[in-house]
């Protein structure tokens, strides 16, 4: 308590409550003067008989978080001032410029402790900090805000969900805009994926496939959120349809050739049993006991004409394939 009674108006209250804070750190409230603690939620009024001032107020460490002894230190400093009548300052009003003295009162100081750091702040290291934008305060730390949300200001204790229908890349996202209509790559069995599976990307993303050893797939990019459902199926021979006409073509070519070779080769042999070379003779033995023979002369010189023919035939086949 203080005396004499003051701190009627707001503006007095404003008044004290700062010279209050001056005088504790003149008077050896170290962690006020090296700002390990602050000066926060002061409160100035009158007793209840009006004859005293009551001041409330709160020291707030800020940092050294597991030094407990800074708030412990502070309140026994504070306890010997007013007990030893020793707080004692002066404040003054603006308009009429009067100085009011204000002295402690023995016995009338007490003190809880409370050591943590302000809403929207987290602690490390025993230092308070404001979270930056993409994050907010989750228990003592800064955690960035989830898939689908974002936060565009400091020291924020929740982020803002996404509109319907959109997400974000990542986590950490601090603006609106950072929502967006995004595609989940799909999974793929017996395959994998560029972008990997799972990964959030735009719409128009193509996105390669890659099957794994004998399977084989239809296609080898497709477009992420075009409905497209890629499998990794067993493999099958691809047969090329020029390819195959191609040899069906030589095929039936070679079959022709086979069969007018194998005629040719039936008419000369069939040919080729005709005399080349002789007599033919007339045997009229079963006419009578009495035989006659009519000699003929062949020429004994190169083949028959009909087997001359054959051959040149077969040389020209022959030669089909020389």
């Amino acid at each position: 308590m203080l005396s004499p009674s003051t701190c009627t108006t707001s503006s007095q209250q404003t008044v004290v409550l700062a010279s209050l804070e001056t005088a504790l750190e003149e008077g050896g409230v170290t962690c006020l003067a090296d700002n390990s603690c602050s000066f926060e939620d002061g409160t100035c009024r009158q007793s209840g008989d009006g004859t005293q001032t009551v001041i409330e107020y709160s020291l707030v460490q800020t940092t050294e978080l597991s030094n407990s002894t800074v708030l412990s230190r502070a309140s026994s400093i504070v306890q010997e001032l007013v007990d030893g009548n020793k707080l004692s300052f002066e404040t003054t009003y603006s308009k009429k410029r009067a100085t009011v003295s204000l002295n402690g009162v023995a016995d009338s100081y007490t003190a809880t402790e409370k050591t943590g750091c302000e809403e929207g702040q987290a602690s490390e290291d025993g230092f308070c900090y404001t979270c930056p934008v993409g994050y907010y305060v989750s228990g003592s730390t800064c955690s960035p805000c989830p898939l689908g949300t974002f936060n565009p200001t400091e020291g924020a204790t929740s982020c803002t969900t996404c509109p319907d229908d959109t997400t974000t890349y990542g986590t950490g996202s601090s603006a609106s805009t950072q929502c967006m209509d995004l595609c989940i790559v799909p999974g793929v069995t017996y395959g994998s994926t560029v972008p990997p599976t799972g990964f959030r990307v735009t719409d128009d993303t193509v996105v390669t496939l890659t099957c794994a050893d004998g399977k084989a797939t239809d296609t080898d990019t497709f477009t992420c959120g075009s409905g497209i459902d890629p499998e990794c199926n067993a493999a099958q021979k691809v047969t090329d349809e020029s390819d195959s006409t191609t040899t069906i073509v030589i095929i039936v070519v070679v079959v022709i050739v086979a069969i007018l070779v194998a005629v040719a080769v039936f008419v000369i042999r069939k040919r080729s049993k005709e005399p080349s070379e002789g007599e033919v003779r007339y045997n009229a033995a079963a006419a009578g006991e009495n035989t006659y023979e009519v000699p003929v002369k062949l020429p004994s010189r190169g083949a028959p004409p009909a087997q001359q023919e054959d051959a040149g035939l077969l040389e020209k086949f022959t030669s089909l394939f020389d």
